[in-house]
């Protein structure tokens, strides 16, 4: 009741409240551009932010908006310029994002981590190479993922430690996030897409394929789509976790995706030309959005 202003990430659900105590409301969406319609609550709001991606927002959305903005992503000016592809001792970053949300499955997070750390595990690259992203709240389990991937770098990053270890990577082996992958795209680092984790990486993952953004995804070496999975984000989050845990126990299809990334890590660290034109076309896409948070 004491605040001058509420500024709602992607929470509508606290714009009610702040309507019911006449405070004046900012609301910031990520998933303008897979909407039909704004959230509930969002018509009271006295600025509508959205961030630009690469499918804009529908006409039917647009039109029962008010106060709506569109502005580029936010990427940080302090970033060291891309480095070259190719390294003496190639290092590849693994980011698995934040991963915790409240409608995960119980232990979703903890199982998935360890797929793809035992995908890892079965391919060509040294250990010593890898260095692995995790939430802080995993930070208990990095010695279990030490053991089966002796001599890899486990951090738990904050921010400005992660755009220091994106600048410094290779390549970038990613859940199919948002903001660590527009970041990639503006140093120009190749990206391989790892399963997606949440509905939102479902939806997000399927405009990276379709924009050639990734050198490889591992989704292809699964037996079962996820797009076939319904819609609500909920509910497909659900769905999409469901699935993954069955997929772990796959070893035909785990075999595949260690197959595949050792032939893509070997791809990312040659003189490839076709890498090189992905990375050059990225770098053009991200910039089509506007940077910074311009309009």
């Amino acid at each position: 009741r004491k605040s001058r202003c509420l500024v709602s990430a992607l929470d509508y659900r606290s714009l009610d409240i702040a309507k019911r105590f006449d405070i004046p409301a900012i609301f910031i969406d990520t998933l303008a551009w897979l909407r039909d319609a704004p959230p509930p609550h969002t018509e009271s709001v006295e600025s509508y932010i959205a961030q630009k991606f690469f499918r804009p927002p529908s006409d039917s959305f647009l039109a029962m908006t008010k106060s709506f903005n569109l502005v580029g992503p936010i990427i940080s000016d302090c970033l060291p310029l891309p480095s070259n592809v190719t390294t003496i001792k190639p290092s590849f970053l693994v980011n698995f994002g934040g991963l915790h949300s409240p409608v995960m499955q119980p232990e979703a997070d903890i199982r998935y981590v360890f797929w793809i750390v035992e995908v890892l595990s079965s391919t060509c690259v040294d250990h010593a190479s890898l260095t692995i992203a995790i939430p802080a709240y995993l930070a208990h389990w990095s010695d279990m993922i030490r053991s089966r991937l002796p001599g890899c770098r486990v951090i738990f990053p904050s921010m400005e430690d992660f755009h220091v270890e994106l600048s410094s990577c290779v390549a970038l082996l990613t859940v199919p996030g948002l903001e660590s992958i527009l970041e990639a795209m503006n140093l120009s680092k190749p990206i391989i897409l790892l399963p997606p984790h949440n509905g939102t990486q479902v939806l997000q993952s399927k405009e990276y394929r379709r924009l050639e953004i990734a050198v490889a995804g591992l989704e292809s070496c699964l037996p079962t789509s996820y797009e076939n999975a319904g819609w609500d984000l909920t509910g497909l989050t659900a769905i999409v976790q469901n699935m993954n845990h069955a997929i772990m126990a796959n070893d035909n299809v785990c075999e595949q995706m260690s197959a595949l990334l050792s032939q893509e890590f070997r791809t990312v660290t040659s003189d490839c030309i076709s890498v090189a034109n992905q990375l050059q076309q990225n770098s053009k896409l991200v910039k089509s959005l506007g940077g910074n948070g311009c309009a």
